[in-house]
């Protein structure tokens, strides 16, 4: 790769760029609105906060076992109320903060300084994690991911330094990270890792992980004697069989792939699909076998990325057009170095004419891929910001979300997604006529919103053109689309 001298200015200068790439990436967030339980969880935290209460850790209103989350939605919201755009702002620094954490890890760690300084960047417009960055209700993974570095970072003082005060003030850092996810708890696997890497005894390690490992083992105790209804729990005790574990696992090793620095427009985020299983599998043994070759920082990485994907194997994902997203991030920051690592075994290959320009060429590629599959990627979270306003009734909100999701994507907004709108715009004699006349020209679904637009004709007082609309749309229909068949029924069913 290229060499640039490590010193303060060049790290001064890399937090500025990080600082620039950040705020053309997520530009628009402070347009996105609330999504799913957001604003629920905010004044719950909020409430609770006010009035000091203990039941920030045992009521139900809360997000459920993490408290470190609901900390930070209480400073937010001191700072914020019940704005969007502030919270937004607020995911977009503590995301440029973790990335730049992460690049700083991965040079302590052991990592090549260019190599570190890449991969940094890399994670900052990773695409396969937008949903973390993107939902407010996710911000838990990237206060767990900090929290996370902070750990391996202190560790490495101490075991760099000798100073034992190091590894006493790891304790309460390990506990915000647990209470910011319990899937942290894997990080107390790293100090007797990193021990035995820096040529430890065995009994000094085990006697200086111990208070460690105590800490977070109290931590999951008291998440499971406060929470026992947490959705984490009920998906530990109705876990899928062995197959459908593996299966995730490969398909979400694949997805750290598929959709890395781009977003293709044939996947199916919400589905898990054979072909990105054998991607998944294919990025596993890579990782695995470069990791054995290479050992060192690669070898952790690995390790990290493989214990923080397995806690998230059980979960539901139910109705979630972003797909497995936001379990991705923490375990991401391994995948990162390893694609990063990957692409500088490749530039091994490169004739040595052209190697000194292949890499910046390569980066700058990647990064006007990943903005242009991150403004994709804001669609799918207008959307679903959208559909949450919907089903609140808050018609005209989930309409302007809509229209920024077909602005910045139309084919990452699903047709289902306009009878939405229209079908509960109907139910309350509200014409969406106008919205969707607006975005007709953007979307590739015009069989759909033909229909919704002829159905628009029954909510006004003429009906002499009722049996014309209906003539039109019994043609659309024609086609024999079930699903098309389906929608217009229910928007019918709303219209009466």
């Amino acid at each position: 790769m290229f060499r640039i001298p490590e010193n303060r200015s060049t790290w001064a200068g890399y937090g500025l760029l990080m600082i620039v790439i950040a705020a053309l990436s997520f530009s628009n967030l402070p347009d996105l609105r609330f999504d799913t339980h957001d604003n629920e969880f905010i004044v719950d935290s909020a409430h609770l906060l006010d009035r000091f209460s203990p039941a920030l850790f045992f009521d139900n209103t809360a997000i459920q076992g993490r408290p470190t989350f609901n900390l930070y939605i209480w400073f937010a919201f001191k700072l914020c109320g019940q704005d969007p755009s502030g919270y937004h702002i607020l995911q977009a620094i503590l995301h440029l903060l973790a990335s730049l954490l992460l690049a700083l890890s991965f040079r302590r760690l052991g990592a090549g300084f260019e190599l570190s300084l890449i991969a940094g960047l890399l994670f900052l417009i990773n695409v396969a994690h937008f949903r973390a960055v993107h939902w407010i209700s996710a911000t838990g993974y990237i206060l767990a991911l900090i929290c996370g570095l902070l750990v391996l970072l202190m560790v490495h003082q101490a075991l760099s330094t000798g100073r034992q005060k190091w590894l006493w003030g790891t304790i309460p850092v390990i506990i915000a990270a647990v209470f910011a996810h319990p899937s942290l708890i894997a990080i107390t696997v790293f100090y007797p890792y990193l021990a035995w890497q820096h040529g430890r005894p065995i009994k000094e390690t085990v006697y200086r992980t111990l208070p460690q490992f105590l800490t977070a083992l109290a931590a999951i105790a008291f998440i499971l004697f406060a929470y026992s209804d947490t959705p984490q729990i009920r998906a530990i005790v109705h876990s899928p069989g062995p197959i459908d574990l593996l299966q995730n696992l490969l398909w979400f090793w694949g997805r750290q792939l598929t959709t890395a620095h781009w977003l293709p427009e044939s996947l199916q985020l919400d589905r898990s699909e054979a072909w990105e299983r054998g991607v998944g599998a294919l990025f596993l043994a890579f990782s695995v076998l470069l990791s054995l070759r290479q050992k060192g920082p690669l070898r952790f990485w690995t390790i990290w990325a493989l214990l923080l994907t397995l806690p998230f194997l059980t979960a539901n994902l139910g109705d979630n057009a972003s797909g497995p997203s936001r379990y991705l991030y923490v375990a991401s920051a391994g995948t990162t170095l390893i694609f990063t690592a990957g692409l500088n075994s490749l530039s091994q290959w490169i004739p040595a004419q052209i190697r000194p320009f292949f890499m910046p060429v390569l980066l700058i590629l990647l990064v006007a891929s990943s903005w242009r599959s991150l403004k994709e990627a804001e669609a799918i979270s207008f959307y679903q910001s959208g559909r949450s306003y919907i089903a609140q009734g808050d018609i005209e909100t989930g309409a302007l979300q809509f229209e920024n999701a077909v602005t910045h994507y139309p084919l990452r907004v699903p047709a289902d997604g306009y009878f939405r709108l229209a079908a509960a715009s109907f139910a309350r004699g509200i014409s969406p006529e106008a919205f969707l006349q607006k975005v007709r020209p953007h979307t590739p679904d015009k069989p759909h919103l033909d229909i919704l637009l002829h159905l628009c004709a029954f909510l006004k007082e003429n009906p002499e053109s009722w049996d014309r609309m209906e003539h039109n749309v019994r043609d659309i229909l024609d086609t024999g689309d079930a699903s098309l068949l389906k929608e217009t029924a229910r928007a019918y069913f709303n219209l009466g």
